[in-house]
């Protein structure tokens, strides 16, 4: 880890933002970088460091705007020994969503940490694809599942987008679970209603897919199921500080069936879906096709299937509707 000492402290706000570039700068992690884009990513993450620390130190959130029009007033001795720190931290490899506590998903800020996974750009593709599709439907959904619920942004934004849903999700870890709770509070607010309209149903085993739905749902049934399932296959399929910070069990796929997740929530889906029920998954772009054939080669058939890219092109989200 890179040193750093009283020099590297910072007098001002505009101070506090060169100091963090320049300890960012000086580590391994950046020059390893190519240079694509590499001053504006410097820049950005010195910013959101400056501000946790500041939001460590104070317990009062700090905006980019407010950084800079604060430029030359002394920033707070205990906000720069917390931005040495978290800067350090970063410098040596360790993500900055975990630094901050912080990632940002579509239109709101949620806390995060090592016992969940850190919410993607390919994420919010499988979400906004969700909204699109659930708002052109005949009527509003009414209750959703979700497979896996991590840090709860997927069914958070779900939840603040249409008023009338009620989400259940399961999660296997305690911890992901609590910081869900916590989340859906941050967002939609702490209230009955809040703890009301997201239900978290605990998972026993890694490989469980239907049955904590089983007993939350009796004989109800639900408009969508939507999940970002672990499909990693363990090899080159994940950068170092992916596999080194992040928690496996909500990367990688099991080994003797990576498609496991996918094939269970096609044999069973419409189990526990209304009769214009539908499913949203993400999905390896390596193993698009395979996918989408667990779906449409079931016996008898059952699925409408489409797939929609990512922002960059791949196949990354599966839509798939009963017939």
């Amino acid at each position: 880890m890179i040193r750093v000492n009283n020099d590297h402290r910072p007098r001002t706000y505009f101070d506090a933002i060169r100091v963090a570039r320049e300890i960012l700068t000086t580590s391994e992690l950046v020059r390893d970088s190519g240079p694509l884009g590499l001053e504006n990513r410097l820049q950005g993450e010195a910013e959101q460091l400056v501000a946790a620390a500041y939001r460590t130190a104070k317990g009062q959130s700090i905006s980019r705007m407010d950084l800079y029009a604060r430029a030359k007033e002394v920033f707070p001795d205990d906000a720069g020994e917390a931005l040495l720190s978290m800067a350090a931290l970063r410098a040596a490899g360790r993500p900055l969503q975990h630094v901050t506590g912080i990632q940002q998903f579509l239109d709101h800020d949620y806390e995060v940490g090592p016992d969940v996974l850190i919410p993607r750009p390919e994420t919010e593709v499988l979400v906004t694809t969700a909204i699109r599709e659930l708002s052109i439907s005949e009527s509003p959904p009414v209750l959703g599942l979700e497979i896996g619920l991590g840090s709860g942004v997927v069914s958070i934004e779900l939840l603040a987008r249409f008023p009338g849903l009620r989400m259940v999700g399961s999660e296997l870890v305690r911890e992901a679970r609590a910081r869900a709770s916590k989340n859906a509070e941050r967002v939609l607010g702490a209230s009955q209603k809040t703890a009301e309209r997201l239900m978290i149903v605990e998972v026993a085993s890694p490989l469980s897919v239907w049955d904590p739905f089983e007993s939350a749902l009796k004989t109800d049934r639900a408009d969508f199921v939507i999940s970002n399932p672990p499909y990693l296959i363990r090899g080159n399929e994940a950068e170092p500080d992916v596999v080194n910070f992040e928690p496996e069990e909500a990367l990688f796929a099991p080994v003797e069936d990576p498609l496991y997740f996918y094939r269970i929530i096609a044999a069973r889906g419409r189990e526990f879906l209304k009769p214009n029920g539908r499913v949203f998954v993400e999905i390896p772009h390596e193993r698009a096709a395979q996918v989408r054939e667990l779906f449409e080669g079931l016996p008898g058939g059952g699925w409408r299937i489409k797939v929609l890219p990512d922002l960059v092109g791949r196949e990354r989200v599966l839509v798939a509707d009963i017939m």
